[in-house]
């Protein structure tokens, strides 16, 4: 409310763009009065009712300013004996009073709002929810949904919040049932937006379908790349899948292993596995397409987010542990492959046992969504694979790793070592200073300060501890 009545006040000295305002409307409906300058100067003069002084400050701050404007900002400070920042709180806390009095007739004035904050959260979150859903975040959209099912005041809010909340669920693959979502007709809407998108990705898999290949490849890779600029990772993920498809019905296969990898690098982020267990026309890993150098980098890069000590793994790493998963995959895992993990002393080895489930979550969705198995069948196979692995590749002397740190955070990291580089005993223009690191939380100063008394022994000069 604050930011529309501050721009109301700026269009005060335009009376066409300040009758074309939304909120003026109501404004005028209020008041009774049909110029829309003065309804707006008679509600600032009932939020700013009064003879106290400081009443008179906040007053003369709106009117001086944008009704009579006879001077800046800086000069009306200058006269009222203020700095430009003081005078500014004034117009800030005159603003937010004219809110709070214009808020709540002129709030219930408007279609479908309410007085209260619960509502005004519950239409945040719905909007936060719908945003979610056209990025593909399955997670979020969970988190945003319990939200609204908290927020909820009445029946039908309480209905759309467990409607969405259904969405997420299933999206994760907790639910069995969806309601449908509402269609426009696709000229009544824009060409980024989520559901223009949807509408034509699905119209590219009906004509693969329909053995009509270049139509539709040229539709899907127009809706890749606009979800791509959108940020939709699901539309991106299906755009992909279908470009897979066409690529294989010409007999492009080393392109349809680009998309392929590209469907699957959109779709692990969001977990959604609803829209993994429909996302390929059909199987796209058999006996003739397995895995291959792309899709081996997306599952790699993927298993980095969920164990990144494996960040700090070199190529040959990175290549045994592709391997072990081409062999998960296959359901043929030998012992050569997780011979040949355990000796590169991969980061995996290490942290295999205790990342087990997230693992095996990520690789059952990419399996999912590649073969068509049912989620919870390529989970329970992945797991027992994964747990058996697992145990064979447990160290003998397990070790903990550290974490890959870019150059950029170096220096923060440096400047946290600096304490401890400087500890120890100084001459700094013939005066004996000792440097104590002084941090809270550690115990590394009282450690030296016992060892190592800064007293010193008798008749050496005591010098302070230099705190910085």
């Amino acid at each position: 409310m604050e930011r529309q009545v501050l721009t109301l006040l700026h269009r005060v000295r335009k009376p066409d763009a300040l009758a074309a305002a939304p909120l003026m409307a109501s404004v005028c409906r209020q008041t009774g009065m049909a110029n829309p300058v003065g309804a707006l100067e008679r509600i600032v003069e009932v939020a700013l009712a009064g003879n106290d002084a400081r009443t008179e400050k906040l007053r003369r701050a709106i009117f001086e300013v944008d009704f009579k404007r006879t001077a800046t900002n800086a000069e009306l400070a200058r006269q009222s004996g203020v700095s430009l920042r003081h005078f500014q709180r004034w117009r800030a806390e005159a603003v937010a009073s004219i809110a709070r009095h214009a808020g709540g007739p002129l709030g219930s004035s408007e279609p479908g709002s309410r007085r209260n904050g619960a509502s005004w959260r519950f239409r945040r979150e719905v909007a936060a929810f719908l945003a979610a859903r056209d990025r593909g975040n399955a997670l979020e959209m969970r988190c945003i949904s319990n939200n609204l099912v908290r927020l909820a005041e009445d029946e039908k809010s309480a209905t759309l919040a467990r409607s969405f909340l259904r969405d997420a669920n299933l999206r994760l693959g907790t639910k069995e049932a969806l309601a449908p979502l509402d269609r426009c007709a696709p000229q009544a809407l824009s060409s980024r937006s989520w559901v223009r998108i949807a509408n034509e990705v699905e119209r590219a898999r009906q004509l693969v379908l329909e053995n009509r290949i270049a139509p539709a490849e040229k539709v899907a890779s127009s809706a890749w790349k606009r979800s791509e600029l959108r940020g939709f990772q699901g539309l991106a993920a299906r755009s992909a899948a279908v470009l897979h498809a066409t690529a294989v019905a010409r007999g492009g296969f080393a392109e349809a292993q680009f998309w392929r990898a590209r469907a699957v690098d959109r779709l692990l982020p969001i977990q959604d596995r609803l829209l993994g267990a429909g996302l390929f026309l059909y199987t796209a890993y058999d006996e003739r397409r397995r895995m291959d150098h792309a899709l081996g980098d997306v599952l790699y890069e993927r298993l980095c987010v969920i164990v990144p000590q494996m960040l700090g793994d070199g190529e040959r790493q990175r290549t045994a542990v592709t391997g072990l998963l081409a062999a998960l995959f296959d359901a043929r895992v030998s012992p050569s492959a997780i011979a040949r993990v355990a000796q590169s002393d991969s980061a995996f080895a290490h942290y295999a046992e205790k990342r087990l489930e997230p693992v095996a979550e990520m690789l059952a969705l990419a399996l999912t969504a590649l073969t068509g198995l049912s989620w919870d069948e390529a989970f329970d196979g992945l797991r027992l694979a994964l747990a058996d692995c697992a145990s064979k590749l447990r160290p003998a002397d397990p070790r903990t790793i550290a974490i890959a740190v870019p150059k950029s955070q170096s220096g923060s990291i440096d400047h946290l070592k600096f304490d401890d580089q400087r500890s120890g005993v100084e001459y700094l223009a013939g005066l004996h200073v000792r440097f104590l690191p002084f941090r809270s939380g550690t115990g590394a100063a009282h450690e030296r300060s016992r060892r190592d008394p800064a007293t010193g022994p008798p008749g050496a000069v005591a010098g302070p501890a230099h705190s910085r």
